[in-house]
């Protein structure tokens, strides 16, 4: 499971694993990413392990903007095998995982930029692994400003729960090719 810790020393929080409940209990778990080596404005803000564990895509931020690049990391060794570059505010409610036994993909939301007004803009794409994100598949973004999606999957079918103005929300299933 992966866990962000932190210590008094770094700057910023270190996402580590450990590869059993005991293992975290009692302290063993290794630095899956640590953003701590440049200037200290990089951050780990989120993460989302896939369905078995093999790889867990976390929210890496520049500067404390919260406009996040989308990092997919092999848990077993913590090399970064998928970079998605400004996805804007997303966060772990917002990718859901393709794939029963490993991961195949993932869907995920992007919003557009704080920079230049288009933050509240939000799409839905699905990435299939070893792909270029450049060709990720549209899904949708029929979101207006005030809606907010969050995502889960049962591995092939996604659930989509669209959160509006905080008064109301709709669940929504999709089941098509990603």
């Amino acid at each position: 499971t992966p866990q962000a810790t932190y210590s008094p020393d770094d700057e910023q929080s270190v996402l580590t694993v450990a590869d059993s409940l005991t293992a975290l209990r009692e302290g063993d778990r290794r630095t899956l990413y640590d953003p701590n080596g440049g200037d200290g404005t990089t951050a780990v803000g989120w993460a989302a392990p896939g369905p078995s564990g093999e790889y867990v895509a976390c929210g890496v931020d520049e500067g404390g903007r919260e406009q996040y690049d989308v990092v997919v990391l092999d848990t077993a060794t913590g090399e970064a095998v998928e970079t998605l570059p400004d996805c804007g505010r997303t966060s772990e409610e917002t990718v859901a995982w393709v794939g029963e036994e490993t991961a195949d993909g993932f869907y995920y939301c992007t919003t557009g930029s704080a920079d230049d007004g288009s933050q509240l803009e939000k799409t839905l794409l699905y990435h299939e692994l070893g792909t270029d994100p450049e060709d990720d598949t549209h899904v949708t973004d029929a979101f207006t400003d005030h809606q907010w999606p969050s995502l889960e999957t049962d591995g092939r079918q996604l659930f989509v729960t669209v959160t509006e103005n905080w008064d109301r929300a709709d669940v929504y299933g999709y089941h098509g090719p990603p």
